[in-house]
């Protein structure tokens, strides 16, 4: 950025006759472009020292008010922990748009988050959310019965929040469905549901279930979920899958609509068993899947 003799004399305090002066005189002719790319330089400084103040402000308020508001508690150590699924949420959003970042709600799972979200993209935010099989289909109801394979983080939600997730992914406020693959070891979800670890399997039976339990009710169609499963997480991560164009990676599963299914663990290919879906059937599942080409399950 080049100065004019009018600026530097404004910017300087330096009388603009007295520049100009100098100017003739030969004195400004060597260091005037070096003085006007320091003053440059300290002005973009001082602009990206503005911002960061602004965006820390901006957290620290953030902070603080949702602490005032029992939204977020402070551990025995001293860590920030989030008293609801929304905290992450709030949190964040301030520094996506003051900064223009990008920022991901993962396992989104309570209308309140839908909600923060669909709020902050109306605005231009850019944040993108993803939501999990099992918040689309169980309720905290089934937590009754203390078996530890509904215990997951987040935790399973009400049927306020379930139907909030639904509407969120049917109209794009929520861009993908993720699994939350999680297995674990069959001693790490037995004993108490306090100490049981957190998390299901998922990978092998989200389709079948989204395709039996929201898409032969009606309550998704089927291009809709296709786009949440594969296009949708591709351009949220930039990477060049989910399309069937000529030349695109093959990376394809192709579904059987009618095809029946029982979900049994012993059959998993993952070593992971921890599934609170264990016997239930229902139709529509893949057929086969192909990556890169090849066939790899069928």
């Amino acid at each position: 950025m080049e100065y004019s003799i009018q600026q530097v004399s404004e910017m300087l305090g330096i009388p603009i006759q007295k520049l100009r002066r100098w100017d003739e005189l030969g004195v400004l002719t060597e260091s005037f472009n070096t003085m006007t790319a320091q003053l440059a330089e300290a002005q973009q400084k001082t602009e990206e020292s503005r911002r960061a103040t602004e965006t820390t402000r901006a957290y620290l308020e953030s902070i603080l008010g949702n602490l005032s508001a029992g939204v977020l508690a402070f551990d025995d150590r001293y860590r920030l922990r989030t008293a609801n699924a929304s905290a992450a949420v709030i949190l964040q959003q301030p520094l996506a748009e003051l900064t223009g970042a990008h920022l991901h709600v993962a396992h989104i799972s309570t209308a309140g988050a839908v909600r923060l979200v669909r709020d902050a993209k109306a605005r231009g935010v850019r944040v993108t959310a993803e939501v999990t099989p099992h918040h689309l289909l169980l309720t905290d109801e089934v937590v009754r019965s203390y078996d530890s394979n509904y215990k997951m983080a987040p935790p399973l939600r009400g049927k306020r929040d379930l139907e909030a997730c639904l509407e969120a992914l049917v109209d794009g406020t929520i861009d993908c469905v993720a699994t939350d693959h999680a297995p674990h070891a069959l001693s790490e979800k037995e004993g108490e549901f306090a100490e049981a670890a957190n998390g299901i399997v998922g990978l092998e039976t989200a389709v079948p279930l989204l395709l039996d339990r929201l898409v032969r009710p009606g309550a998704l169609d089927l291009p809709t979920l296709v786009t949440r499963l594969s296009t949708g997480p591709a351009r949220l991560l930039n990477l060049p899958g989910g399309s069937l164009a000529p030349g695109a990676a093959a990376d394809v599963t192709i579904l059987d609509l009618e095809r029946s299914w029982t979900v049994d663990p012993a059959t998993f290919r993952s070593r992971g068993r921890n599934t609170p879906f264990a016997g239930l059937t229902g139709t529509g599942a893949p057929w086969m899947t192909l990556v890169g080409g090849v066939k790899v399950a069928s």
